[in-house]
C-alpha cells in the first residue's frame, strides 16, 4: 500500500514539474517515510543544500554565488573561490562547481601538487633550498633545473684519469693516461725526454688579454706623442727667436771685416794690370798732382 503511495506521489511531482516548467536541482531525491517531503542527499553540480527535506523538492538546492564555489554537493556552505596573488596567476578561472586554477609565473614553479604557493626555480649549477636556491657545494654538480647536486664522477679504472675537470654544472670527464715520450738510458732505464719542437711550457692563450695589451701599447704611444710634438715645437720657436734677436751690428761689423779680408784678394788679382805702359803712367802722374796739391801741416 506504502509503495502505490509513493509510486503515486512520485507521478504526480513529475507532473507537476513537467507542467510548471521546472527543474530539480537535487541528484539523489528520495521520499520521506511517513511523510509527503522528500529529501534530497546531493545537489547536482554547482548547487548546494539549503534544506534536506521539504514538500517543495526545487527548494532544496541552490546554486553557490558569485567568486564561491562548491565540490561535494552533499555540504550546505559554498567555499570562497581561491585568488591567485604575487608570482602565482590564473590558469583556469573559478566556477561554480570547481575552484579556481593558479600557476606560477616564469622563474618559479609550483611548491606542491595543488600549486597553492610557488617557488624559485633553480637553474643549473644550484639546487632548491628552503623554497630558495643555494650553489652547488663543492665536488658536486647539476646539470638540469630546479634538481640536486650529485657528486662528481670518480676515474676508477687504473689506467684513466681525469681530463676535464668538473664545475658545478658539469660532471668530471675520465680518459686513458697520456703516456709520455721515453727513451732507453745505458742502463736500459726508460727515462722521460722533452719532445723536439715543443715548448715545455705553453701558457693559456687569451684574445681578451691580448687585444687589451695592444689597446694600452696605442694609448701610450699616443700620449707620448701629445707630449713630445709640443716639446720640440716650443724648443724650435725658442731658437728661431733667439736667432732674429741678434744684434745688427754684429752683422754689420762681420760684413766690414769680410770686406778688408777680401780687398787685398782683389788687389793681388789686379796687380798684374799695371805692367801696361799707359795705366802705369796715368797713375804715377795722378799722384804726384795729388802730392802737389795737397797743402803741408806745420
Amino acid at each position: 500500500m506504502r509503495l502505490l503511495h509513493g509510486l503515486f506521489f512520485f507521478l504526480a511531482l513529475s507532473v507537476l514539474t513537467v507542467t510548471q516548467g521546472l527543474e530539480s536541482k537535487c541528484e539523489d531525491l528520495k521520499l520521506q517515510k511517513d511523510s509527503e517531503n522528500v529529501c534530497c542527499k546531493k545537489c547536482i553540480p554547482g548547487n548546494h543544500i539549503i534544506d534536506n527535506c521539504g514538500k517543495d523538492p526545487n527548494a532544496l538546492c541552490a546554486p553557490c554565488g558569485n567568486d564561491t564555489y562548491i565540490s561535494d554537493t552533499s555540504q550546505k556552505n559554498c567555499l570562497r573561490c581561491t585568488q591567485c596573488i604575487g608570482v602565482m596567476r590564473v590558469k583556469v578561472r573559478c566556477s561554480a562547481s570547481r575552484d579556481t586554477i593558479c600557476e606560477c609565473s616564469q622563474g618559479f614553479r609550483c611548491g606542491n601538487e595543488e600549486c597553492s604557493f610557488c617557488v624559485q626555480e633553480c637553474t643549473k649549477g644550484q639546487q632548491p633550498k628552503d623554497r630558495m636556491c643555494e650553489p652547488c657545494p663543492p665536488g658536486t654538480y647539476n646539470d638540469r633545473l630546479h634538481q640536486s647536486c650529485i657528486k662528481w664522477r670518480k676515474c676508477t679504472q687504473p689506467d684513466h684519469q681525469i681530463i676535464v675537470p668538473g664545475t658545478a654544472e658539469s660532471n668530471v670527464d675520465c680518459g686513458p693516461k697520456r703516456q709520455p715520450d721515453q727513451t732507453t738510458s745505458p742502463d736500459n732505464t726508460p727515462t722521460e725526454t722533452p719532445s723536439v719542437g715543443k715548448p715545455l711550457m705553453s701558457p693559456p692563450y687569451n684574445s681578451s688579454i691580448l687585444e687589451e695589451s695592444r689597446v694600452i701599447a696605442i694609448l701610450v704611444t699616443f700620449g707620448l706623442l701629445c707630449i713630445m710634438i709640443p716639446f720640440f715645437t716650443i724648443l724650435y720657436l725658442e731658437w728661431k727667436r733667439k736667432t732674429l734677436d741678434k744684434p745688427l751690428g754684429t752683422k754689420k761689423a762681420q760684413t766690414a771685416e769680410e770686406t778688408r779680408t777680401a780687398q787685398p784678394e782683389e788687389c793681388s788679382f789686379c796687380f798684374p794690370q799695371q805692367e801696361h805702359g799707359a795705366s802705369s803712367q796715368t797713375s804715377m802722374s795722378s799722384l804726384v798732382s795729388e802730392d802737389k796739391a795737397m797743402p803741408l801741416v806745420g
